[in-house]
């Protein structure tokens, strides 16, 4: 256990990490989405459909806080690039659904290649209860995130 006393001084280095990573890893996103000649905007999108699966534009707009025409043009753009399409509704013929495109989805995972390679050695190297701990750090983490962007949404 850490001694009591140092616990302004590590928490003070950990928020200052914090923001460095967020830094970083949003300059890495940029990046990314340079590469494959998208927005971050758009880079996003795709991320939330590879973890969603297809989704309809509506569901999109939800999930991004987005309005109808703002995530319209957002699916315009990924559309044009290739990287998603609409198709019909399975249920519901008056919507369409976003869905990826596979085929174009691995020229993104050929840019992350490295970086998944490199996290990954690097979670390698983690004990169990390190990877543990990290588990419950990033899911408090996102819940907070999206608490605190909720809050902003108001």
């Amino acid at each position: 256990m850490t001694d009591s006393s140092n616990k302004p001084v590590l928490m003070a280095q950990v928020l200052k990490l914090a923001q460095a990573l967020s830094t970083e890893t949003a300059l890495f996103q940029q990046a990314v989405a340079t590469k494959l000649q998208l927005s971050l905007t758009d880079t996003k999108t795709l991320s939330l459909l590879l973890a969603a699966g297809p989704l309809t534009a509506g569901q999109l707009a939800d999930s991004l806080n987005f309005t109808s025409g703002a995530v319209t043009n957002v699916i315009d753009r990924v559309a044009r690039a290739g990287f998603v399409r609409r198709v019909a509704h399975p249920t519901d013929r008056r919507k369409v659904v976003i869905e990826l495109v596979p085929e174009k989805m691995r020229q993104a995972e050929a840019v992350y290649a490295s970086m998944a390679q490199a996290a990954g050695a690097l979670y390698q190297s983690l004990s169990d209860e390190q990877l543990a701990f990290l588990v419950g750090h990033y899911q408090k983490s996102i819940a907070l995130a999206q608490a605190e962007a909720a809050k902003l949404a108001q």
